[in-house]
């Protein structure tokens, strides 16, 4: 369960569900290989991605969400090197496709946050229903 002091800034009424995924965020760089003009995922992107389909499963039990929705991404780094906010949660977003949310072109408005956690580095995803 989220058990930060984060207040969001989507309005708690429309609040669906937190996934916590354990482990270091990895980077998006790390996962993907680039050969010959193609580009495909690694055997580490495919064990995490997959790592990640099950920590999701067990939080998630409903039918995979077909609205349009808004969500927070709460990166907690196990260290404090330099890091791009953006390079961090594709591959979380991908292993949710057709289990938590049809798609995850679905989302509307998504914030972002990096922090530091040395004891329990995870990523932590908050998902709301979306509402202009």
């Amino acid at each position: 369960m989220n058990n930060t002091k984060f207040k969001s800034p989507f309005q708690t009424k429309d609040y669906i569900t937190t996934i916590v995924l354990n482990g270091n965020p990895l980077s998006t760089n790390s996962l993907y290989r680039h050969a010959r003009g193609i580009t495909y995922m690694s055997k580490a992107g495919k064990d995490l991605k997959s790592d990640y389909v099950q920590q999701a499963k067990l939080q998630y039990e409903s039918n995979p969400l077909n609205d349009e929705l808004d969500i927070v991404v709460l990166l907690y780094f196990g260290d404090k090197r330099k890091r791009d906010w953006d390079n961090h949660h594709k591959l979380t977003h991908d292993a949710f496709n057709k289990l938590v949310w049809e798609d995850d072109s679905q989302i509307q408005k998504a914030l972002v946050i990096k922090s530091y956690d040395k004891d329990n580095p995870r990523v932590e995803i908050i998902i709301y229903k979306h509402n202009e």
